[in-house]
């Protein structure tokens, strides 16, 4: 099962319930994210990447036959014939004079803010197109509860499995090692290129997101947030059923509900609220409804059926 944590609204001081009514769940943007190192490809600085190297040896394979007739190019001639540039040295290092006139100290310092800029103009662009909706696969996770959950004043709402199964949703648990993205981004010698394609060859200099471009760095995260055992469902932002400024609400059909939990300290007055909300849709009329209570001997979360 799948489950989100829903905390304290610092706007209003409540728990924000709207869904329980119209079923529309915000999908953040990336750059919104709790963890600044996701979201992010691999960088090579001064090499080239694996794939520049891949990319470059099926070229050569398809380009000039002729030279590798046993069907194998190394990484040696993958640079040599394809890779580096030609000429080899450019007019900033001939005449530094030039780069000196333009604010930058070196070449070296012109290609890393030029990389910056290439690298901001692919994330803005992944921000205005892709959103996530984070959730997790355990509904006790103490520290999830005090801090989604705002000290276990929040809900948890539960999903069936069949969230997985959405249609125009790209989804997958959370995989806590980095090393495995494989969305590559390399400068070398001047030349910046996504996943082996120099940049400047790029149509309207723009990286297409496709499904498989996200699946590569998307659903990864540092080791650190493992205990969150995340799932995450991502969608294009074009899908949005609401848009409120930067917010970009989708909606999830509410034959998906499965239950609500209600934190321990969510004031009754906010819980009569949670309940009339459930009551009122008669589309939630199959969910469960739980109240968070904590083990007398152990501490240990549980919770307490209740009925309408």
């Amino acid at each position: 099962m799948y489950y989100k944590y829903f905390g304290v609204d610092k706007d209003t001081g409540t728990i924000r319930v709207s869904f329980l009514c119209d079923g529309l769940f915000r999908f953040t943007q990336p750059k919104y994210l709790n963890d600044p190192k996701e979201a992010r490809p691999k960088f090579y600085i001064d090499k080239y990447s694996p794939k520049d190297l891949s990319r470059a040896r099926m070229a050569l394979m398809k380009e000039l036959p002729g030279l590798f007739p046993f069907g194998k190019v190394s990484d040696k001639d993958a640079i040599t014939f394809a890779l580096n540039p030609f000429p080899s040295r450019r007019l900033g290092n001939i005449c530094p004079h030039l780069i000196h006139q333009e604010g930058y100290k070196s070449m070296a310092e012109y290609d890393r803010i030029q990389l910056v800029n290439e690298y901001k103009i692919f994330n803005d662009q992944l921000n205005k197109e892709i959103g996530v909706f984070s959730l997790t696969q355990d509904n006790k996770n103490e520290v999830m509860w005090a801090s989604y959950g705002n000290d276990y004043n929040g809900i948890v709402v539960e999903f069936s499995e069949d969230l997985r199964h959405l249609d125009n949703y790209i989804s997958s648990e959370i995989d806590y090692n980095l090393d495995k993205v494989s969305f590559e981004l390399s400068l070398n010698q001047g030349i910046i290129r996504f996943n082996g394609i120099n940049v400047k060859k790029l149509e309207n200099k723009c990286l297409t997101i496709t499904d498989e471009l996200i699946s590569s760095f998307l659903f990864h995260k540092e080791k650190k947030w493992s205990y969150e055992k995340e799932f995450r469902l991502i969608s294009k932002l074009k899908n949005a059923k609401k848009i409120c400024g930067n917010v970009y609400l989708e909606k999830l059909p509410f034959h998906i509900f499965k239950a609500v939990y209600i934190g321990q300290n969510v004031k009754e007055s906010e819980r009569e609220l949670i309940l009339t909300q459930i009551s009122k849709n008669k589309e939630l009329s199959h969910i469960d409804i739980f109240i968070q209570t904590f083990n007398k001997l152990s501490g240990q979360i549980e919770f307490e059926k209740i009925h309408l």
